[in-house]
Order: C-alpha cells, then structure tokens, then sequence
C-alpha cells in the first residue's frame, strides 16, 4: 500500500464508513417493505445488507490496521491487514450466497403470496444506490492504491446485480407489473 497522508486516510475510512451507514440503513428500508410488500426476495436481500455491514465494519478495521506505523512487533508495517480482511469479507460473501441460495430454493418449493408492485420501485433504488457506492469507492480505492477499498467497490457492485436479480424476480411475480 502507498504511503497515504492523513487527509487521504482519513478520507478512506469515512469512504468505507459510508458503506456501513449505506448498509445498514439499506438492510432497515429491504426489510420493512419487504415483509410490507409481502417479498422474500426484498427480506433476503435485507439480510444480505445486514451481512454486507458486518463485512463493511470488517473492512473498515482492516484499513484502519493497514495505516498504522512500523513498530517493533511489526518491522515492515501493518500493510497485510488488507488482505486479510478482504479474505475474511470474501468468505462472508461466500456464506451469504450459500444462504440466499438455500432461502431461494426453499421460496421455488414452497411459494408464499405475490409481491406488492411497489416492491419493483424499492428494487431500483437499491439499484442505483449500490451502484453509486460502487463508483466511488472503485475510484477513490484507484486513487490510493488500495486493494481493499477495490474489493468492497466490487461488493456494492455485485450487491446492484443481485438486487438486478430480484427485480426480475418480483417483476415476473408481481400483479400488475
């Protein structure tokens, strides 16, 4: 990792701290109209949200760790806290897909009731939202050369494709739609 200043590195944790708050409030909105708009592929995909913070809150740590100093336990920095904290949200990704592809199944044997149209409109903006943060942090983790920062752009991304995944989902359910 490049030698950061403190305004750069100050800057990264408020970008990944964002990703948390973003998370968090994303897993708050899925939830409720999910089960409002009668959508288990909204509540699923609320959990994911909830999964994606902890992960987020994971990354945020790992940053924090990578931009401390040299010190006498650790001669050539800190810098190896990225890698290992990308693994570890690369596993919880892992363990969320194994669990949203259990819910899935479990959803194609026993359907429940359609879901509300509106649920399309909530699909969307979690659409635009996640491919926002995608964005900004794909740049501002370019600008610092952080692998780390580049990984959990790529998590918002692929949050946007499955969230593209349930819209579809939904919009083939939904009366009206």
């Amino acid at each position: 990792m490049v030698k950061l200043d403190d305004h750069l590195k100050n800057k990264g944790g408020k970008a990944i701290i964002l990703g948390v708050i973003g998370n968090f409030c994303l897993a708050i909105i899925k939830g409720a109209f999910g089960v409002l708009g009668n959508s288990s592929a909204l509540v699923a995909d609320a959990v994911e949200s909830l999964v994606d913070a902890v992960g987020s809150l994971v990354v945020y740590s790992g940053y924090k760790i990578a931009l401390k100093p040299q010190d006498a336990d650790h001669p050539y920095g800190h810098g190896k806290a990225e890698p290992l904290a990308v693994m570890f949200v690369s596993l919880l990704l892992l363990a969320a897909a194994f669990l949203l592809t259990i819910h899935s199944v479990e959803q194609i044997l026993h359907p429940v009731s359609t879901p509300a149209v509106y649920t399309l409109y909530v699909f969307v903006a979690i659409i635009l939202v996640k491919e926002l943060i995608f964005r900004y942090l794909s740049k501002f983790g370019r600008d610092i050369d952080s692998s780390l920062l580049a990984a959990e752009a790529k998590h918002h991304r692929a949050d946007a494709i499955t969230s593209l995944a349930g819209l579809v989902g939904v919009a083939d359910e939904a009366p009206g739609a």
